[in-house]
C-alpha cells in the first residue's frame, strides 16, 4: 500500500525526570484517533493492560487504534515501517531521549516534510518546575526551539519558584507557548491539536479540554483575505493561544481551499484542493479569559 502523506509528527523532549513519559502515558488512553507513539524503550511506559490487544517484538497495538513502537531500528526506519502498516496512524508522537537535543529529531522530520511524507506538527519541551536548571546547556537546548513548553509538576513548588522558572523559560524560548501541568495533565487538543471535525464545529473545539481552564473561539469570513495581511498575525498570536487550525480564503489563491495550522509561531499552510466557494474558518484554543477576541478578529481582516 502507499504510505499516507503529510502525517503530523509531535516531538516531545525534555531533561531526564522532567515527566515526558508520564505525559505520554496520560496521553495514550485519551487519544481519539489512530496515533503511533514512538519511544526508545518500552521499559518506562506503563501502558494500561486493558488497552493492549496485541503485542509482538517492538510493537504494541491498543484497543483505541493506537500503536506504541520502539525505535530500535532508527527513527526514520521506524516511521516508515509504521506508516506502511495496513492501518497507518493519523498522527505520530515521538518521545526523545532525556539526554538528547530534540532539535536533531525535528530536523529529520523537516527533511521528510520536504518530500511530503510527514510534517512537523510541534516540538514540545517538558520542564520540571522544581528541578529545571537554566544554566544547564542541554536543558536550555531542549526547550529553546520548542513551540510549546509544558511546565510540569507545578504543584511541587511555591508561586515564587513557579514565576521564576516561567520567566526563565520565556527568556530561553520567547516564541514558545507555556502551559502549566501538575502531572502531565495537558489536554490532547493542546498537545496534538483537535480533530478536523472538532475544528469545523467552531464552538465546540474544547471537547476533551478543561472548559474552566481553556476556551475556544471561531472566526469565519466569506470575503477573501490577503495572505500578506493574515500571515504576520498568525505568526504573532497572543502568547496564551496554544493552537489554531482551519481553512483560509486567500485573495492570492481564489478558488482554492487552503489549510492552515498554528502552534506558537510555527505556521503550516498548504493548498488542499479546488473549492469554488472558499471561506476562512479558523478555530483557536487559548487560556480562558486571556485573549481579546474582538481585537484579534480586527487584526485578522486587516
Amino acid at each position: 500500500m502507499t504510505a499516507p502523506r503529510d502525517v503530523p509528527v509531535t516531538v516531545i523532549g525534555g531533561f531526564l525526570g522532567a515527566g515526558k513519559t508520564t505525559l505520554v502515558n496520560r496521553l495514550i488512553p485519551a487519544i481519539d484517533r489512530r496515533v503511533g507513539v514512538l519511544v526508545n524503550d518500552f521499559g518506562e511506559l506503563s501502558i494500561d493492560q486493558r488497552l493492549i490487544v496485541a503485542a509482538e517484538d517492538d510493537v504494541v497495538a491498543l484497543s483505541n487504534g493506537c500503536i506504541c513502537c520502539s525505535m530500535r531500528d532508527g527513527v526514520m526506519s521506524t516511521v516508515y515501517r509504521v506508516l506502511e502498516r495496513e492501518d497507518p496512524p493519523e498522527h505520530l508522537v515521538v518521545e526523545a531521549s532525556g539526554v538528547s537535543d530534540p532539535r536533531s529529531l525535528a530536523d529529520l522530520f523537516l527533511d521528510a516534510e520536504r518530500v511530503g511524507t510527514v510534517r512537523l506538527d510541534a516540538l514540545i519541551g517538558v520542564a520540571d518546575a522544581g528541578r529545571f536548571d537554566a544554566t544547564d546547556r542541554l536543558a536550555r537546548a531542549q526547550v529553546q526551539a520548542s513551540d510549546l513548553v509544558v511546565l510540569n509538576k507545578v504543584d511541587t513548588v511555591d508561586a515564587a519558584r513557579r514565576a521564576e522558572v516561567e520567566a526563565e523559560l520565556r527568556s530561553i524560548a520567547p516564541a514558545a507557548r507555556i502551559v502549566e501541568a501538575r502531572y502531565g495533565d495537558v489536554p490532547v487538543p493542546i498537545l496534538l491539536g483537535a480533530r478536523a471535525e472538532q475544528m469545523r464545529r467552531l464552538g465546540h473545539v474544547h471537547d476533551g479540554v478543561d472548559a474552566a481552564r481553556f476556551e475556544s473561539w471561531g472566526f469565519e469570513r466569506d470575503e477573501a483575505i490577503s495572505f500578506r495581511t493574515i500571515l504576520p498575525v498568525l505568526k504573532d498570536l497572543p502568547p496564551t493561544i496554544y493552537r489554531a487550525k482551519g481553512t483560509l480564503h486567500l485573495a492570492e489563491r481564489e478558488g482554492k481551499e487552503i489549510g492552515v495550522q498554528v502552534v506558537g509561531r510555527r505556521v503550516w499552510v498548504k493548498t488542499l484542493g479546488d473549492d469554488p466557494s472558499p471561506r476562512t474558518a479558523l478555530a483557536f484554543i487559548a487560556e480562558r479569559g486571556t485573549v481579546d477576541w474582538d481585537a484579534l478578529a480586527a487584526r485578522l481582516v486587516g
